[in-house]
């Protein structure tokens, strides 16, 4: 198993490798457990700053809840 962190971010996820019948080998990503509410605080200005941009950040001051999702989901 391979996990990865990142200093900024922290744990990103697990990469494993399963052995299956016939010798056969499966590639598995597991992904981190989610952030709880009181770690928030810490990610909120790497997230606006690094995933939303300046468009990001005035398409939320705008209301633009459309562009603003968006960003985010990308």
């Amino acid at each position: 198993m391979l996990e990865i962190q990142c200093q900024k971010w922290g744990d990103i996820g697990k990469i494993s490798c399963l052995e299956k019948s016939s010798g056969r080998t499966e590639l598995r990503f597991d992904p981190p457990q989610p952030i709880t509410p009181n770690e928030l605080p810490k990610y909120e200005n790497l997230l606006s700053v690094e995933v939303l941009g300046l468009r990001g950040r005035l398409a939320d001051l705008y209301g633009q809840k459309d562009v603003f999702r968006a960003i985010l989901s990308d």
